[in-house]
């Protein structure tokens, strides 16, 4: 029998599609209060949740990165 021999494997860790890997940019994702991105997002209204959610009880919501 012939010997099996090795050779490398490519794989895609997850980019998909083989595209290169996404540099992160810490002034547009993140939306902690005193971030860039997070008092824009500040400015503005967010809807989060449908209005059949909505109960006489409040639940707790993340939104923000702010827990109310």
């Amino acid at each position: 029998m012939g010997q099996l021999s090795e050779r490398p494997v490519n794989i895609d860790v997850g980019t998909g599609y083989e595209l290169p890997e996404l540099l992160s940019a810490p002034d547009l994702i993140e939306v902690e209060r005193g971030a860039p991105a997070g008092d824009l997002l500040r400015r503005c209204w967010h809807p989060f949740a449908l209005a059949t959610d909505a109960s006489d009880v409040p639940k707790p919501v993340r939104v923000l990165g702010k827990c109310s």
